[in-house]
């Protein structure tokens, strides 16, 4: 799938703008139209955590209170994109747990993300071609512990090495600070602050990379949290 839009939020006002504006000016250089949420009062809430994207449908994962009554503005605004689902009550899904990597989605079970958020989004998605697979994560979300490369790849820590839901992908074992937060988009990887160490290695896999300073929202999340594409 190529992307087209992206969603992203911008920073509180206490931040410095400079980040966010030079990652949105990352984005838009890889042709994207760049969608900005507004700012939040309270804890951060990254953009990727709020829902799944498929060219089919969208499923809200709405995780936070803001989320949950729609003050976030998420799905509004993907409902001018493609029609927007919204799971049953029991069910906990939060799209920081959830990496696409091809037609697989994998999934990991974490305080936000139940067994039955994982069945649910298997009934929904598995009849447009998807599988789903189960992460046990140790309760970690998985986007910040694990990456997908493109082209049928992962990059992730030694210990998740052995995962068995990993066992049809290739691997690149990196430290566990770099694992997470990489972003594949359109035959691009946007990156945090890797190590040089781990940049090298991405560099001679043939990987292009491009390194993005994304303290805008969090010191703590990459760009696959901060951008929501589709």
């Amino acid at each position: 799938m190529r992307y087209t839009h992206v969603v992203t939020r911008r920073p509180a006002d206490s931040a410095d703008p400079s980040h966010y504006r030079h990652f949105v000016a990352t984005l838009l250089e890889q042709g994207l139209f760049v969608a900005a949420l507004p700012a939040q009062a309270g804890p951060f809430a990254a953009p990727a955590d709020g829902a799944v994207v498929l060219p089919e449908l969208a499923i809200l994962t709405p995780s936070t209170p803001a989320a949950r009554s729609g003050e976030d503005g998420i799905a509004p605004l993907l409902a001018r994109f493609r029609p927007t689902l919204q799971l049953p009550a029991g069910t906990r899904l939060d799209g920081g747990d959830v990496l696409a990597a091809g037609k697989t989605f994998l999934v990991g079970l974490s305080e936000h993300t139940n067994e039955a958020g994982i069945r649910e989004l298997a009934r929904q998605v598995e009849g447009y071609g998807y599988r789903v697979r189960a992460v046990d994560t140790g309760g970690r979300r998985l986007r910040h512990t694990v990456s997908y490369l493109g082209r049928n790849r992962l990059m992730l820590a030694e210990h998740d090495a052995g995962q068995p839901a990993f066992r049809d992908f290739g691997q690149l074992v990196v430290d566990e600070a770099d694992a997470g937060g990489t972003l594949w988009l359109n035959e691009t990887l946007l990156a945090p602050a890797v190590s040089p160490g781990t940049l090298a290695r991405l560099q001679e896999e043939g990987l292009p990379v491009v390194t993005v300073d994304t303290r805008a929202g969090s010191a703590n999340l990459g760009p696959a949290s901060l951008a929501l594409c589709f």
